[in-house]
């Protein structure tokens, strides 16, 4: 029996044209459904049981288009929405083929944390659930549920989007692509920005914070050789953080985090203003590269542009090589 009709791919269909969700998210639904219906083919799981974790996400897509979760500056994992989350995303992981690097520096940050210090990842960022990524590759480690991502508006807008992130901590902020629009709205996004800063400092002098933020302010795409790379660093998000650090009253350590995981859930060829983007599953190994620890000191003798500069080129040139590495592994 094709393992497919196991997953029952039409009754889902039929659940979700029976939703009152919205035509155009309907038509990205069914596209996603039908790609991780295939993707999930070779799975080893129980298909009977992934189809009512996928019932689910359609139910949570359809709560969210009808009545929106309002997301606060800082959002606490709900229990329940991370479980759910690791469950719809986990299986597009093949675990046997799935790569980790760096586990001494692992083993670090666990020592910092159980200290009451903090850490700080400066990441390259690959798709949407690259939290769920990580919650899969390092589930042995139980610091990796309590990280706290740096998130976009897309990801607690988006009603694909929300089921998801629900599961995730969250500092909710407004990057720079997106601060802009509507022009209206600058001004509110530009104080929701500040209040998210103030929060983050209150935790990192509080200690044993855990902070995830992709410096580039958006996902990787696609460079003219049809592979991925991590999109460049920027500058002022680096010197943010380590001048945030520098008046933490518990310490902060920096480490380069990699991740490769592209294929999974790939974004879209260009960038998107708009929500709604088409969603494409595949499911296939995933890595992490966890670097050693970073100095983000410079010369203090430079003028204050170059000094942030050379920082961010430093540091995105470590996670970029990293990853070169680790895609080698994961990419083949």
């Amino acid at each position: 029996m094709d393992r497919r009709s196991m997953f029952d791919l039409p009754a889902i269909l039929d659940h979700l044209e029976k939703s009152s969700i919205d035509a155009n998210y309907q038509a990205i639904l069914k596209g996603f459904m039908e790609r991780y219906a295939e993707a999930l083919r070779h799975a080893p799981i129980d298909l009977e049981k992934q189809k009512t974790i996928v019932l689910e996400f359609v139910d949570a897509v359809e709560t969210q288009c009808n009545a929106p979760h309002h997301f606060e500056p800082f959002h606490k994992h709900l229990p329940a929405h991370h479980t759910f989350g690791c469950a719809f995303i986990g299986p597009l992981i093949d675990m046997k083929q799935s790569k980790i690097f760096g586990k001494e520096s692992l083993k670090k940050i666990e020592d910092y944390l159980a200290r009451g210090e903090n850490v700080v990842f400066f990441s390259n960022h690959q798709i949407e659930a690259d939290p769920h990524i990580l919650f899969t590759l390092l589930k042995d480690y139980p610091f990796s549920k309590e990280i706290i991502f740096v998130a976009g508006e897309r990801v607690v807008l988006d009603p694909l989007a929300v089921p998801l992130s629900l599961g995730c901590n969250l500092l909710c902020i407004y990057s720079k692509k997106y601060i802009d629009y509507p022009p209206e709205k600058r001004a509110e996004k530009q104080e929701h920005n500040r209040s998210t800063m103030q929060i983050m400092r209150e935790k990192l002098s509080e200690g044993g914070a855990c902070i995830w933020v992709a410096p580039s302010g958006g996902r990787d795409r696609k460079s003219s050789d049809g592979r991925p790379q991590p999109a460049t660093f920027d500058a002022q998000s680096i010197e943010m953080f380590h001048l945030i650090a520098k008046k933490s009253e518990k310490p902060v350590h920096f480490f380069p985090l990699s991740i490769s995981a592209y294929h999974i859930l790939p974004p879209p060829d260009g960038i998107q203003i708009a929500l709604g983007e088409k969603r494409i599953a595949e499911r296939g190994p995933a890595g992490i590269f966890v670097g050693d620890e970073l100095d983000l000191e410079v010369d203090p003798s430079l003028p204050k542009q170059e000094q942030r500069n050379i920082k961010a080129a430093a540091v995105y040139q470590i996670v970029k090589d990293n990853y070169d590495e680790l895609s080698r592994y994961i990419e083949g």
